[in-house]
């Protein structure tokens, strides 16, 4: 039975490796969408400060998959799945039987309804999920003096930290009333920004107003 596993991200590839650790014989194929090896997302934020190289933050280096006998299917996106007959097409042009298939895809970037971006977003701005992305931003950032950061939970927080390590004045947008809500409640979101802002070299906050936001009728009682 042929597994078939579409992402090569952080969660793709470590299944991979542990379906490899567990059977050797088991044909086994992974599509990854980036042309790049596998990656510690986490850790992107320390190539966007310069701290970090692409290179250091590898999960699995490209020998790998030869020496285990995986399929590795890089920068190559599946653009169907055809279930009744158990096969994945591929952007390739390739069809790719399998007895068991696992989505492994992950998340992308969500931008917020803010007029000006309908038909993507207008230059300068950038979504910061992937290297190239990273890349992106790193090379938008040469000769900027200010950044702004609209997200301030998780991946936005240590965006904004890259930046602030490669000398920008970086400011904070978030819808939320506290940074990191879905990490931390009101208290511990007040108590995380306090020491963040007198470190003086940490980026500012200020909570962004949702100018898109459906307007709602009161409720009437009665």
């Amino acid at each position: 039975m042929s597994i078939v596993v579409i992402g090569n991200g952080m969660a793709g590839s470590r299944l991979v490796t542990e379906i490899r650790e567990r059977d050797r014989e088991v044909p086994l194929t992974v599509f990854g969408a980036e042309p790049e090896q596998p990656y510690n997302r986490i850790l992107l934020s320390n190539v966007l400060a310069g701290a970090a190289g692409p290179e250091q933050i590898g999960l699995v280096d490209r020998a790998w998959y030869g020496r285990n006998g995986v399929d590795a299917r890089h920068g190559v996106e599946v653009t169907a799945i055809d279930r009744a007959a158990r096969v994945v097409h591929a952007s390739d042009g390739t069809a790719t039987p399998y007895g068991t298939l696992v989505i492994a895809t992950g998340s992308r970037s969500i931008v917020p309804p803010i007029p000006g971006t309908e038909d993507g977003l207008p230059e300068g701005a950038l979504a910061f999920r992937t290297l190239d992305d990273c890349r992106a931003i790193i090379g938008a950032a040469e000769g900027a003096r200010r950044a702004v950061v609209i997200g301030g939970g998780l991946l936005g927080i240590e965006a904004a930290r890259g930046l602030a390590g490669r000398g920008l004045d970086v400011t904070v947008a978030h819808l939320a009333g506290h940074l990191m809500e879905r990490q931390l409640d009101p208290g511990a979101g007040r108590c995380w920004r306090g020491p963040s802002a007198a470190s003086g070299s940490a980026p500012a906050w200020r909570p962004m107003s949702p100018p898109c936001a459906p307007a709602t009728t009161p409720a009437r009682g009665g």
